[in-house]
């Protein structure tokens, strides 16, 4: 749960695996920030290259478009 001072921005995350983790890409502020994805999002999102997400500074949350 994010608090709801923290600023959340809509924007395209791009996932991807390497080797077996799952990572979740995007751009913002910037520059380039990665994460693998956490295991619920895991199963929701598996086979979609490009999800809509609520990006902060530090983390996404990738959400059904």
């Amino acid at each position: 749960m994010h608090s709801k001072d923290r600023a959340m921005v809509v924007t395209e995350v791009v996932t991807m695996e390497d080797g077996h983790i799952p990572w979740t890409r995007w751009y913002a502020d910037g520059d380039f920030h990665q994460r693998p994805l956490h295991p619920t999002e895991r199963a929701h999102y598996a086979g979609r290259d490009v999800c809509t997400g609520y990006t902060s500074r530090r983390d996404p949350l990738v959400d059904a478009p």
